[in-house]
């Protein structure tokens, strides 16, 4: 039993199971109550109260692009993918504010059309994917590259904010010429000769 003499005190922690999970500003308050007897039988109660605030802890989002290591030169329809998550701690939602890419431009309305029109809103450890194609081909020649850049912009509950960028890198490999030549001249001459003239048409039917 704990038995204290006038001026005593004694002192013990107790740590729970699990962990004390608060959202960025949100208090938790427990009150303890502890009664005591005294050698005549009297008892008395006191009461105190401790109080935990959390403190914000920023944001963390990350993306991912995608799309083809390389394409022949010449040119080719390209669709890229892009995968956005939310890296953040337990209690922090993101909501996706915006997508761009310095090649492509402004991907959000894409995204959001993607989520089935939908704000694109990620709960701690979840991902979003979508594929993206623009009109026309990418253009390359042998040897050349393009390199574009997507940044990702969210906001969480709290209204902190995270960016995160990736780039993605596409090739053109080289492929072989292709050319043509068409020879033309008189099928027949009369016999004892002729002055006779060719015709050459060389046509290169390369990409």
């Amino acid at each position: 039993p704990i038995v204290l003499v006038p001026g005593g005190t004694f002192s013990f922690n107790y740590n729970p199971a699990g962990n004390l999970v608060l959202d960025g500003g949100e208090t938790h308050t427990n009150v303890v109550t502890v009664t005591g007897v005294d050698d005549e039988g009297t008892s008395d109660t006191g009461t105190d109260n401790h109080t935990i605030t959390a403190t914000d802890v920023a944001p963390v989002i990350d993306i991912v692009k995608g799309g083809p290591a390389s394409i022949a030169e010449g040119g080719a329809d390209v669709t890229w993918t892009f995968t956005i998550t939310n890296n953040s701690v337990s209690t922090d939602p993101i909501t996706v504010t915006a997508l761009n890419d310095d090649k492509l431009g402004n991907l959000l309305a894409a995204a959001i059309a993607a989520n089935g029109g939908n704000p694109i809103i990620l709960q701690a450890g979840q991902s979003f994917s979508f594929n993206y194609n623009p009109d026309g081909n990418l253009v390359l020649d042998a040897g050349q590259t393009h390199t574009n850049v997507v940044t990702v912009t969210g906001e969480d509950d709290e209204g902190s904010t995270a960016t995160a960028d990736d780039d993605h890198v596409i090739t053109g490999t080289n492929v072989a010429p292709v050319i043509d030549i068409v020879k033309g001249g008189p099928a027949t001459i009369t016999e004892g000769g002729a002055d006779v003239t060719w015709s050459f048409t060389i046509t290169n039917n390369s990409v």
